[in-house]
């Protein structure tokens, strides 16, 4: 066992960890040197550079008339639109190209780094947390291998779940009709050691070991370098693109599921779900035996995620009528779901509205409800809950109506 998994081990420092992940300290540190980059020459390739250069173009606009609220936190994250519109999808063809360091970060011919290969920011201001100085150090000095065609799915958020379906995955629809289009065979790139969901995912998608190539964290030159958009439209303020395009998590989630095998299709499974976060060290309802007592009363069956494999996870959400969960990645599987009725518990310094967006495009019922944290636990994300029975109860009345 490696010393870093030992350390993961020890809940403290598990928690500093992310702790001082939250605070963002090593992006702040990282600044003033990409500061300095910048005024020595250092340019980006954003999204509008990429469109410029003739991309493939793989499929129409994808729109979403509204979302509404109902049920939701009065939070300025809860935000109703009209008419939303995710621009055509696209995957961009980079003439001799490169990846580098341990996020295999993507650069044009010209040395210019590529921000679509990193994550769903489109901003120079935010280099900071995309590009490394080992980056920059292995692109300059590390021996480099070669290939012809590349897809890379390694990024700085591909070991999340959430990420994983939402920003890496739902890019391979391009790279699939890229292949039909072009008839060439793309080998896609990966991190070592995927977890098994990554690993399973792949699979239900009809990819096999010879398909992908394991990233060495160094340098690579591309031939061509295949960069799909990702699939998020409308940029706030900070340059971040949030909602996520339903379209390509019912094309997602149709791949998925149609490729479960029999055995996990026969299994039957309930309608309504409690999700339980009680295995984790973040978001927890710390009254949930109460709360899980008075919801079996009305059908529900409690679940953690982390205990079934990734094609059970699919199957399971895949035949939810109603579900119930502290907010967390395990939602994700949401876009697995046909018709759904979500109630998401947070706890008062927890406002995200990333499933709410998405039960918005993807046509769900919606409704969350705000908890107290424990006293003296001021975390201000990951906090724990204490969630108000008897208002859960009435939502999920109201709901089942």
């Amino acid at each position: 066992m490696s010393l870093k998994s030992t350390l993961k081990k020890i809940v403290p420092l598990r928690v500093f960890y992310r702790a001082l992940y939250r605070s963002g300290l090593k992006y702040k540190l990282r600044q003033p040197i990409i500061n300095l980059l910048r005024l020595s020459g250092m340019q980006v390739v954003d999204r509008n550079d990429l469109l410029k250069n003739n991309p493939f173009f793989f499929q129409d606009a994808d729109e979403v008339s509204s979302l509404k609220r109902k049920n939701v936190i009065e939070h300025e994250k809860f935000t109703e639109f009209e008419n939303l519109v995710f621009p055509k999808p696209f995957v961009a063809s980079i003439k001799n190209g490169e990846l580098a360091g341990k996020d295999a970060t993507g650069f044009d011919s010209q040395g210019r780094v590529i921000l679509e290969t990193s994550w769903p920011q489109y901003t120079a201001d935010h280099l900071s947390r995309i590009l490394s100085l080992r980056t920059l150090l292995s692109k300059k000095f590390s021996p480099y291998t070669h290939q012809d065609t590349v897809f890379s799915l390694v990024c700085p958020w591909d070991n999340n779940y959430f990420h994983w379906l939402i920003d890496c995955l739902t890019r391979l629809e391009g790279v699939m009709e890229y292949e039909r289009k072009f008839g060439v065979k793309i080998k896609l790139l990966i991190r070592p050691n995927l977890q098994q969901y990554q690993v399973d995912s792949l699979k239900l998608l009809g990819y096999s070991e010879a398909d992908y190539q394991v990233w060495n964290g160094k340098r690579m030159l591309v031939n061509n370098l295949l960069v799909p958009s990702f699939r998020r439209s409308i940029k706030d303020e900070d340059g971040f693109y949030c909602h996520v395009s339903p379209a390509s998590c019912r094309w997602l989630a149709e791949k998925i599921i149609s490729n479960l095998p029999a055995d996990i299709k026969a299994k039957p499974t309930p309608t309504h779900i409690y999700v339980s976060r009680r295995n984790t060290l973040v978001r927890k309802v710390v009254n949930e035996q109460e709360v899980i007592q008075e919801l079996e009363k009305l059908g529900f069956v409690d679940y953690v995620t982390e205990d079934l494999s990734f094609a059970e996870q699919v199957h399971l959400f895949a035949n939810a009528k109603m579900i119930i969960s502290p907010h967390g990645a395990g939602l994700t599987n949401i876009i697995f779901s046909k018709n759904l009725k979500l109630i998401e518990l947070f706890a008062k310094t927890v406002p995200v509205a990333s499933y709410y967006e998405l039960c918005g495009g993807l046509g769900f019922d919606y409704a969350a409800l705000l908890g107290d944290s424990p006293k003296g636990d001021l975390r201000t994300h990951d906090a724990d809950m204490i969630v108000d029975i008897q208002k859960l109860l009435a939502i999920v009345k109201e709901m089942s109506v």
